[in-house]
């Protein structure tokens, strides 16, 4: 992730494409702040982290389990070094 925001749906225009007849165009967004990365929900309830559906915002923590829609992805901090 090397924007200060990267969305996540089935839209062409999206950086991270999910799969899913239903899912929305645009379900989510990782917005990259001074202190941290959060998954944003676009469609509040519909994104999930470890399972549970996040309504407005979380802080991404390493290996944390991120599911929209069917697209399952697992966040890791590179180091920039």
């Amino acid at each position: 992730l090397t924007e200060t925001s990267t969305y996540i749906g089935k839209s062409d225009r999206v950086a991270i494409k999910i799969k899913g007849f239903t899912a929305p165009e645009v379900a989510a967004m990782v917005a990259k702040k001074t202190n941290g990365y959060f998954l944003v929900a676009i469609k509040d309830g519909y994104p999930k982290v470890n399972g549970m559906s996040v309504q407005g915002e979380r802080l991404l923590r390493e290996g944390d389990m991120i599911e929209v829609g069917g697209t399952k992805m697992q966040f890791f901090l590179k180091s920039s070094n």
